[in-house]
């Protein structure tokens, strides 16, 4: 079997995720549908849960045993949270039978049961949800309930042709409409990556644990990779030209550290994991490619459920800001978007690791809160010639047509100096300092060793 094979059974996955023996069953009890063990990924402890597509009948549809499976999952659950273990789930079940899709077993009312029964299995998984690390890998396809054990996880990749079947309605195909279950997977922001081989989903899911902090999984001290000296990306002059944080993100993170989530949802925002200066660090930035950088009530929750891993996993945040603010178009919408917005403000307020904003060029009304500013950041720096406001110009423009007394002529003019003026914001904390952008790096480096 070689990484360029499509298709790996899960036992060649696990040899490619873990290092050299280091893989320890969790229990001695022979499990049906599972094996549970820990072992290390580059030198940090991890618990490993996969379940198996093999089969423990001659009908080829494999079995649980759901007092010992349950139970053992819990207990390793439990000691995951602990020890502050990372989880790795890989999820491959090809379940042939597609006209009943319940897992066979000896007692299905076990599957009631509040200690052995599906729903505590949700219950441990959900609980390593709020206390630890959860990635998962989707190789094969998965059904009804057991789907929920896969949305609980703080990351996701699946190979290409992985799926998910609820009901009804088939990943492939429902009731005759042909759809892209992956490219589903990715608008949505349930997968973060989707990719052709097991071996890349693998990959994926290593850098995701090497780029934690070092307090989860005892990991040994990660000796910083080598920043290759990219040249400072060029930025448009004008704000409403486009630009691709993405290449900015490249040049501040060390050599092949930065892993993005939710690649294919709410693309107007940035978010994912990295190390700059040997430090781990959550990345958000805009993308004005994408509907202008604006933030649209997708974008909110995309955020909000980044930053909560982030406080989870201890991760301080970096915030790159190019915003023009909410979308006019969403907030016309009411309320559900004042709710979204709402709880992107709670859950940054409620952040209490390090973070760090720099403006590029533009940051305005509430787009400027949002990414960290007005006191949501610890620090707040800018790029000479940012404009940072109240309203950004287009909306002075308009609001000066309505508003012609002498009193708001001045009022107007004092928020467009400020507008054309950045370094003037310093007077009202509202930023720190102007930095060069070749400097970017540096001061990042030394908020996060300070930090």
């Amino acid at each position: 079997m070689t990484p360029e094979t499509e298709h790996a059974d899960p036992f060649q996955r696990l040899g490619w995720l873990i290092d050299d023996q280091s893989f320890r069953y969790f229990s001695s009890m022979d499990l049906y549908a599972f094996r549970i063990g820990q072992a290390k990924i580059a030198g940090r402890t991890v618990l490993v849960v996969m379940n198996l597509p093999t089969t423990n009948s001659p009908t080829g549809v494999y079995k649980i045993d759901v007092m010992g499976d349950v139970e053992t999952l819990r207990n390793a659950v439990d000691w995951a949270v602990a020890t502050k273990t990372p989880i790795v789930l890989l999820f491959d079940n090809p379940i042939q039978n597609k006209r009943f899709g319940a897992i066979p077993i000896d007692d299905p009312g076990l599957l009631l049961h509040p200690e052995f029964g599906f729903g505590a299995m949700i219950k441990a998984v959900a609980h390593a949800a709020n206390h630890v690390p959860l990635f998962a890998g989707l190789f094969g396809r998965i059904r009804h309930s057991t789907s929920l054990l896969l949305s609980l996880n703080g990351a996701i990749a699946q190979t290409v042709d992985a799926q998910i079947e609820l009901g009804q309605w088939s990943g492939t195909v429902a009731r005759g409409d042909s759809r892209d279950f992956a490219a589903m997977s990715l608008l949505t922001g349930l997968a973060d990556q989707v990719f052709a081989t097991d071996h890349e989903v693998i990959t994926w899911l290593q850098q995701l644990v090497m780029s934690l902090p070092a307090s989860w999984g005892n990991a040994p001290v990660v000796p910083e990779k080598q920043h290759v000296d990219i040249v400072v990306p060029v930025l448009p002059g004008d704000a409403r030209s486009a630009f691709d944080p993405r290449e900015w993100i490249d040049s501040l993170c060390d050599a092949e550290t930065f892993v993005e989530l939710q690649s294919g949802f709410a693309r107007e925002a940035v978010v994912g994991f990295g190390r700059i200066g040997g430090a781990s660090v959550g990345v958000v930035a805009n993308r004005s490619t994408r509907r202008g950088g604006l933030l649209y009530t997708e974008t909110c929750d995309k955020i909000a459920d980044f930053l909560e891993q982030c406080e989870l996993y201890r991760f301080p945040v970096l915030f790159l800001v190019d915003c023009g603010g909410f979308s006019a178009e969403d907030a016309g919408s009411g309320m559900a978007f004042l709710r979204r917005c709402g709880r992107l403000f709670r859950v940054l307020e409620a952040v209490s690791t390090p973070k760090f904003a720099a403006v590029f060029r533009r940051a305005y009304s509430a787009g400027f809160y949002a990414m960290g500013g007005s006191g949501f950041a610890d620090r707040v720096v800018a790029f000479p010639g940012a404009k940072i406001g109240y309203f950004g110009k287009e909306m002075l423009f308009l609001l000066r047509q309505n508003h012609t007394d002498a009193a708001a002529k001045a009022f107007f003019d004092e928020l467009e100096f400020l507008l054309e003026h950045p370094e003037k914001t310093i007077d009202f904390d509202a930023v720190e300092r102007i930095i060069d952008p070749g400097k970017l790096r540096e001061e990042v480096v030394t908020f996060l060793k300070a930090t």
